[in-house]
This record gives C-alpha cells, structure tokens and sequence, in this order.
C-alpha cells in the first residue's frame, strides 16, 4: 500500500521490480498519478489505484478542461484536480444560493440542502444535516500497458456502514 506522491512511486516501483515475484501494488490516484506512466512494466502490470471518482469523461467535464488549457495547466494530479474543481462548483453554487445576507449558518442550510449536484467531474454530490461528504465511494482502477492509462476495473463501491 502506498500513499506517498509520483516521485515516491517511481522510487518504490523500481524497488519492487527488483522483487521476485512483484507483490501487487495499491496508491491512490489522486496523490500518485504524476509518476504512474513512469512505473517499471512489471510493476505497472501489478498495480491497481483507488480514486474517489471515475476520471472526467470530457464531454461531461468540458469546463474542467477548458480551464487546465486555458490555464496551461498539465494533466497531472488530475484526481487532486478534479476534486477542487468539484469543491469550487459547490462552493459557487452555495454562495449564490445564500445571496447577499451570507453567514455561516445560511451556507451550511443552503449545503444541507444541496441534492445530486452535477459538476461534470465527480458523480452527482448530495450533502444533509447528517451528510457532510458529498459522494462516499471510490472505484479501482489499473494502467493499461498499452497507453499508460488508468481504466476503471471496479464498478463505484458504495461503503456499507
């Protein structure tokens, strides 16, 4: 299990591919994506990473990715990324909704009441009194050897609490 940023993957992916066999390796995308299409092809093979969302389509997550260009803005950290852009568009959307007389106790009314709010980049979010992370659930994914790219390998996993 590793939970330290690309350049830490790199390192650890070439000691483990010096291993025999290569244990499987798990990260998280959101803090690792940087160095994962550097991973050694062995350990790439044997390596899954868990994201708090699918990645953006980009017909859904077209202004997500009209601001990385227009911003000049690379790829990486997408799933960092992706989660600000989210957190952005609810915290606009909260704001608006408050209107002129904002405090604290209006914006977490107006967050209460937030329901299956699209950003274009994570599923639908829903916050309550008693809710307050707007999508619980991640899904796995591995690299595709071909294009160094991530594919969904699990379908969203919703914890059962």
């Amino acid at each position: 299990m590793f939970t330290g940023d690309g350049d830490g993957l790199v390192r650890i992916g070439r000691e483990l591919d010096q291993t025999n066999p290569s244990p499987v390796l798990i990260g998280f995308i959101s803090t690792a994506q940087s160095g994962m299409s550097l991973l050694p092809p062995n350990v790439a093979a044997r390596s899954l990473f868990v994201a708090p969302a699918l990645p953006p389509d980009t017909r859904l997550g077209s202004p997500f990715f009209s601001l990385l260009q227009a911003g000049g803005l690379p790829t990486n950290y997408l799933g960092l990324r992706t989660a600000a852009f989210a957190a952005g568009n609810v915290l606009v959307r909260a704001l608006r909704s408050c209107g002129s007389h904002l405090d604290r106790d209006s914006l977490v009314r107006t967050l209460e009441h937030l329901q299956h709010f699209e950003t274009g980049v994570v599923p639908p979010l829903t916050f309550g009194p008693n809710r307050r992370v707007g999508s619980a659930g991640a899904v796995i994914l591995a690299l595709d050897p071909a294009g160094h790219d991530v594919v969904a390998i699990s379908d969203w996993i919703t914890p059962k609490f």
